[in-house]
């Protein structure tokens, strides 16, 4: 009997350019190297012109054009990885293969689709929702819906989140 190679166990975390963001991407890259997975990075973004909704607030800071949100996960991955990002598509940092992408869509929804299959869904707790300590739309839309476990990373105690200094791959 031949056996088939096992497929490469994989770990989802969803970015939106926040600081909770950039923590919940560095765990996430921690935990896919003590694994041997490989890493997928979504930023899930949707086109809303601001006159079509009322309530503009629920929006802010999200992208709302292909070309922000590719400014805004460039960003992030740079932030975490330095040199070794290569931006949208697949790379490599410190042997971990990443694959960074870009979704249209409701970002709750994106991330769940992308977590199909995965053995982790990483999110980062309330990251770009305007009123603080509440249960942002998209975590709560991931923690009750994604069909595979979710980790909610949230920043170190204390009232200034560390984030390290050096980026990871450099």
């Amino acid at each position: 009997m031949v056996e088939r190679p096992k497929p490469q166990l994989t770990i989802v975390v969803g970015v939106d350019g926040s600081r909770n963001s950039v923590i919940a991407l560095r765990w996430a890259f921690l935990q896919t190297a003590a694994r041997s997975a490989r890493l997928v990075v979504v930023l899930g973004w949707e086109h809303v012109p601001p006159s079509t909704t009322s309530q503009a607030w629920t929006l802010q800071g999200r992208p709302r054009t292909a070309h922000s949100a590719a400014r805004v996960l460039e960003s992030t991955l740079r932030e975490v990885f330095g040199q070794a990002s290569r931006g949208v598509g697949a790379w490599s940092a410190e042997g971990v293969p990443v694959s960074a992408e870009l979704r249209e869509g409701v970002p709750g929804a994106v991330l769940c689709e992308a977590g199909r299959g995965a053995e982790l869904l990483v999110i980062g707790a309330a990251g770009r929702h305007p009123v603080k300590g509440l249960l942002g739309s998209v975590m709560r839309h991931v923690t009750t819906h994604a069909e595979c476990p979710v980790a909610v990373v949230r920043p170190p105690a204390g009232s200034a989140p560390a984030v390290p200094a050096e980026p990871i791959g450099v």
